[in-house]
């Protein structure tokens, strides 16, 4: 009487994780200046926390292993994300985390845009035409709370060989002294004001 195995058994899937390990000994070759392993070979009791490297000189030495890397098994992934129902907290989960960096995402554009329009340069209206001299003063606002100003400011600078007329720090395309905030400034004067 001879049986078929599909009479036996009922046939099943079975998984099974399986680990592969490759393991070295090496030893300091000083002469080419690289890890080489002539001499050396991996001892029997070698487990996954520690190598047995058994060499037949003295050098420095030591071990080296190699895990490979699980394959990816797209289908099987694809059919447990099919399978939401049978667990539907980790379709929430990523649902959440996908949510949640895409308004952290939207939310630094918006910052990005922001930032964008306090950068700049702004050339004062009350530079003199006949200026032949230019500096570019810049403003570093603290970041405390409360650092900002919407006050009028104004500058006089002042060198060794003269000072510039008072000057009025506007900006027409921005607000300037935001807290936290850089504002640069070119100041125009008709003669050199030295050191």
């Amino acid at each position: 009487l001879l049986l078929a195995l599909e009479d036996v058994f009922e046939p099943t899937d079975v998984y099974i994780n399986l680990t592969v390990v490759s393991y070295t000994c090496l030893y300091w070759n000083d002469e080419t200046e690289v890890w080489a392993d002539s001499g050396c070979q991996v001892g029997e009791n070698s487990t996954f926390e520690r190598i047995e490297c058994l060499c037949d000189h003295l050098s420095f030495f030591g071990g080296n292993y190699y895990v490979a890397p699980n394959t990816l098994n797209v289908e099987h992934d694809v059919e447990l994300f099919l399978d939401i129902h049978e667990n539907p907290i980790v379709a929430i989960a990523l649902a959440v985390v996908f949510g949640l960096y895409t308004c952290l995402v939207v939310w630094a554009r918006k910052m990005d845009r922001h930032d964008e329009l306090r950068i700049g340069t702004a050339f004062l209206d009350d530079n003199s035409p006949v200026s032949t001299h230019f500096y570019e003063v810049s403003i570093f606002t603290g970041s405390r709370r409360g650092a900002g100003s919407t006050s009028s400011v104004t500058i006089v600078l002042t060198g060794d060989q003269s000072e510039s007329e008072p000057h009025l720090l506007v900006d027409k395309d921005r607000s300037p002294f935001h807290r936290g905030g850089v504002d640069n400034f070119i100041i125009g004067c008709v003669e050199p004001l030295g050191e």
